[in-house]
């Protein structure tokens, strides 16, 4: 696959700026481990393989010296396989419920604008990826999250590398196109920006935590919400996050999420606006991601629900957040063309681990700001509808109808991991 020496070079440069020592292909693999554990399917070598890479790499760039010390390679493919294994054992039901049953046909309105970059009909190449992983399914190969979620019409928009295989390659479509719609998504949901001054505080906290902890309580202090600031670092310091017990006793047949926030307000109907999916770092040590698919088909179904509900808005989205461990993905979804839901990370943050990692508060507070300022907008358009608009489903033709077991099966792991 050319595309993997593409995605190596744009890290490499990366990598190159930021090393401060030798460069060797060891400090490569700590500064982006993703590049190799996500780019290696197929390589029957890979110790080789990367090896050679690396070497071309350093001479195209006329790096004189550099250093040969290594990954560690049999950690780097005991990853890499039980990646497959856990990618081939969550489709294992999915794949045979495709073999005996109908997938729901997609028919496009060709009154309807189709979703077009750069002359590019981008809709109907996202519609044939589904077709070939509808025949996929139907002969028990379907392989990786991409085909999954396509069935729903759920297509995936990832800049971030953070969801296996790169997404760019997966879709067919050519760099210059993949770069256009990438840019298209970011310039309809940029990053918040934090203020001087918040940067500041962030910044001392970090220091504080690492220095002399007692530090950290004065500069709370200053803020609002401090008595829920102190409770979090309560949790983190003590490591005994108090949860409630979670109910067991859903109904067979619906997903719920582990945390929701939803707008309700007078006659409206319920709507969910944040959908968080949660698993504990014990959980997510195998590699295996089961909350990825549920979360995805979740955000659909609020957006559907919200059309049907006549609380129709190309404008309004639906966040998600993963939490897998202490690391965390910030998702949006929209539905602003016909039987396309485009499902894209929008930032990875991680949640610190005790009082000597507040350094990653900075990232986790962007995301976190921009999470607020999303689900915020999304109220105020619901907010509307009780107060001056009309409920009524102009998009009714735009949604996908669903395609999973009716158990719902597929979307959870072979242990029935919750």
């Amino acid at each position: 696959m050319a595309n993997r020496i593409e995605i190596f070079k744009k890290y490499f440069d990366k990598y190159i700026v930021e090393e401060k020592g030798k460069v060797s292909l060891k400090r490569f693999h700590d500064f982006a481990p993703h590049v190799i554990l996500s780019n290696s399917q197929g390589v029957d070598d890979i110790k080789n393989f990367w090896t050679m890479s690396f070497k071309k790499m350093v001479t195209d760039s006329n790096i004189k010296e550099y250093s040969k010390e290594q990954p560690n390679w049999d950690d780097i493919v005991k990853k890499i396989l039980s990646s497959t294994e856990q990618s081939k054992g969550k489709r294992k039901r999915l794949n045979i419920y495709l073999s005996e049953n109908m997938v729901p046909g997609v028919t496009l309105d060709p009154e309807v604008e189709k979703w077009e970059v750069n002359g590019v009909v981008v809709s109907e190449l996202l519609l044939k990826y589904r077709e070939e992983s509808i025949k996929k399914g139907e002969k028990q190969v379907l392989d990786i999250y991409q085909e999954e979620l396509s069935l729903n019409g759920i297509f995936l928009f990832d800049d971030l590398n953070c969801v296996y295989p790169d997404c760019s390659s997966v879709y067919g479509f050519d760099r210059d196109t993949w770069q256009a719609v990438m840019n298209e998504c970011k310039e309809l949901y940029p990053a918040q920006s934090l203020s001087k001054k918040t940067k500041k505080i962030i910044k001392k906290f970090a220091e504080a935590g690492a220095e002399n902890f007692d530090k950290c309580d004065k500069i709370v202090e200053k803020l609002n919400n401090k008595d829920q600031i102190r409770e979090s670092l309560r949790n983190i310091t003590d490591g005994k996050a108090s949860r409630k017990e979670k109910e067991t006793n859903h109904k067979k047949g619906y997903v719920f999420p582990d945390l929701s926030m939803n707008f309700e307000c007078g006659a409206m109907p319920m709507q969910r606006l944040l959908i968080a999916e949660i698993k504990p770092p014990h959980k997510v040590r195998t590699g295996s991601r089961p909350d990825l698919i549920k979360l995805a088909l979740q955000m659909k179904d609020s957006i559907d629900k919200m059309i049907n509900d006549g609380v129709d808005d190309p404008e309004i989205t639906v966040s998600g957040l993963l939490i897998e461990g202490f690391r965390c993905t910030l998702f949006v979804m929209d539905l602003k063309y016909q039987k396309i839901y485009r499902f894209i990370p929008l930032q990875v943050f991680y949640i610190p681990r005790d009082r000597h990692d507040f350094g990653v508060l900075l990232h986790s507070f962007k995301a976190l700001s921009t999470m607020e300022r999303m689900v915020s907008k999304n109220a105020e358009l619901c907010f509307q509808f009780l107060r001056n608009k009309k409920r009524m489903s102009i998009r009714s033709s735009y949604i996908t109808e669903p395609c999973i077991p009716k158990s719902s099966e597929a979307v959870q792991t072979p242990e029935n991991d919750q």
